[in-house]
């Protein structure tokens, strides 16, 4: 596969089975993403993403990538309201200034951490380590943006899957001034 990143779950999610190599882990959509799992995977048509080690898919809504982020000042870490967050109770948790960590943003301005802990606020704390910015010009399209980027118009999936949450659900349908992350 090409262009395998990493994901993590939004919510719990099946794995469902990949009709070529009929993989038994998958078997019948029996194994389970859990909230938080990481994954490593690759858009594909259809809204999946297909899991790197072969042994399925999952659909494209139940997951978010993940990018490289560093802390340019020191800021609280605020609490997922699960029960499993304890080390950012109250916000007690920190990230220092330089810190490097792993994040999605499912919230425009919030950065979810990969471990499931919590979450910062984007503006004030960080700067992206592995994937660009664009501010959407108009009479852009995601597949021209994918062109200006990858040299390719196919991955323009992957540049919607990684602003899901700033487009919105069509597609087709993005704004002069619009930052996006491209991955």
């Amino acid at each position: 596969m090409s262009d395998i990143r990493s994901y993590v779950c939004t919510e719990d999610t099946p794995i469902y089975e990949s009709p070529w190599d009929h993989s038994r882990i998958a078997l019948g959509g029996t194994a389970r993403l859990g909230v938080s799992n990481t994954i490593l995977g690759q858009p594909s048509e259809n809204d999946h993403i297909w899991i790197a080690s072969g042994v399925g898919f999952v659909p494209d809504l139940t997951v978010q990538p993940l990018f490289g982020f560093t802390a340019t000042a020191a800021t609280p870490i605020y609490q997922d309201h699960r029960l499993d967050a304890p080390i950012a109770l109250g916000g007690q948790g920190r990230l220092s200034v330089g810190q490097n960590f792993s994040a999605f943003e499912n919230t425009p301005g919030w950065l979810w951490l990969a471990t499931g802990v919590g979450f910062v606020p984007a503006v004030i704390a960080t700067i992206i380590r592995d994937a660009r910015a664009y501010v959407v010009q108009s009479g852009d399209t995601l597949s021209g943006i994918s062109q200006q980027f990858y040299g390719t118009p196919d991955r323009w999936r992957e540049i919607y899957v990684a602003n899901r949450a700033v487009i919105g659900p069509d597609m087709n349908l993005i704004q002069p001034g619009q930052r996006l992350i491209i991955p």
